[in-house]
């Protein structure tokens, strides 16, 4: 008898070439700890050969404080046995800077000598749960840390990506049981069994929020693992009177080897999602100079001094440039002035160095000091007209393979 019917849509992506070399940290709890399926993801994605075959895109760098061998190869994490999203905000988080008193990935990432964070997976938490949990909130408990986490990544690298993997299926044929005592929560199955998928249910939800649906998104472990024969077992007797044997879990959350793949293979599909798109434009070997006012000084009118990070600084961080140089000068002028002020042409004329890319900005002071529009065939420096035939023409000629 039919149940029921639905339909849905399977998109597969192919992970392109041509990235520069991107910086994905894994942070998770024991299912982590032992490096399985960060590594099997590495190996897919970075590796050829091997089965199933890997792709051989050498540009993803996996970084952590923890470290596991597997395969023969080390591989970097931050996977904490026994942890939840909170033990991640305290003292003893590897985020933890004791001069803020919070965590902070910058401070993390210089404290450790990594130069960014562009990817970044999670998987928790089968830790702090309790069975037939139904009435989970993403804005309390696990997920409340979770939010936390979240916003203090986005705060220190707001192009970070971020990926949120659910839970696992536990065992389902004595694994619980085997593990956990009679008195204990974990040991009833089916309870655990519909506590992850609440839970499942619920980081989904938090992950497609408008607070956090452009850079974090949900990647579902359950339907993509095969819990009746990717957990440990064994095989023994039916009963004391026979020698037929029935298989029986050993373990209740901790997946085989092969069952660490298998979220492995889970997170190497979501890498070829997030690599999905093409970009053959190496930027990191790519100079870029910015031209212009205030503006793209970094001018911070409020308390005077310079903004942190002014446009060039935030498109040099996107883009991964070799070099950029910010030639913005307050109060400039794109056309001559007699007040004293910059002027953005004259800058741009006597500019010799090297530039891949070239950005001009300006106007709004020539507007503020009134001084003239001009015509578009004047050809000197006193109108706006001028000074912007002048500029281009000189970039035009001396410049001529730059964007």
């Amino acid at each position: 008898h039919l149940l029921g019917k639905d339909s849905t849509i399977l998109n597969v992506h192919s992970a392109k070439s041509g990235y520069k070399k991107q910086n994905v940290l894994c942070i998770g709890d024991s299912l982590t700890g032992g490096g399985y399926w960060v590594r099997e993801a590495q190996r897919r994605f970075t590796e050829t050969g091997g089965s199933p075959t890997g792709l051989g895109l050498d540009y993803l760098n996996f970084i952590g404080t923890k470290s596991s061998t597997v395969q023969s190869k080390t591989i970097h994490h931050e996977g904490h046995s026994g942890w939840t999203w909170n033990k991640f905000l305290s003292t003893s988080s590897p985020f933890y800077d004791a001069d803020l008193q919070d965590i902070s990935f910058k401070t993390y990432c210089e404290r450790n000598n990594f130069e960014d964070i562009d990817v970044v997976y999670t998987l928790r938490t089968w830790n702090g749960q309790t069975s037939y949990k139904t009435d989970f909130d993403i804005n309390s408990g696990h997920f409340l840390h979770a939010q936390k986490l979240l916003d203090k990544l986005h705060e220190d690298y707001p192009n970070a990506i971020v990926r949120c993997m659910g839970i696992q299926i536990p065992s389902q044929n004595g694994g619980m049981g085997n593990n956990y005592a009679s008195s204990s929560t974990y040991s009833d199955a089916y309870g655990m069994l519909v506590t992850a998928m609440n839970y499942n249910q619920a980081l989904e939800k938090l992950c497609l929020s408008e607070k956090y649906k452009n850079y974090v998104k949900y990647v579902d472990i359950a339907g993509q693992f095969d819990t009746d024969y990717n957990m440990p077992s064994s095989d023994i007797p039916a009963n004391n009177r026979t020698e037929v044997t029935e298989t029986m879990g050993t373990n209740g959350v901790h997946p085989s080897v092969n069952g660490y793949y298998q979220i492995g293979d889970a997170a190497f599909r979501s890498l070829c999602e997030v690599f999905s798109k093409e970009n053959t434009v190496d930027f990191s070997k790519l100079t870029y100079t910015a031209f212009g006012d205030s503006i793209t000084y970094g001018a911070d009118l409020k308390i005077g001094g310079r903004v942190q990070y002014p446009y060039p600084t935030v498109l040099n961080d996107i883009l991964g440039l070799k070099s950029y140089e910010n030639k913005g000068v307050s109060g400039a002028t794109l056309a001559s002035n007699n007040l004293g002020l910059s002027c953005i042409t004259n800058i741009i004329t006597s500019y010799t160095s090297n530039a891949d890319i070239i950005g001009v900005l300006g106007g709004v002071n020539d507007f503020n000091r009134s001084l003239p529009l001009g015509k578009v065939t004047d050809r000197d420096t006193s109108t706006i007209f001028g000074a912007l035939h002048t500029s281009m023409s000189y970039l035009k000629e001396n410049y001529k393979d730059s964007f």
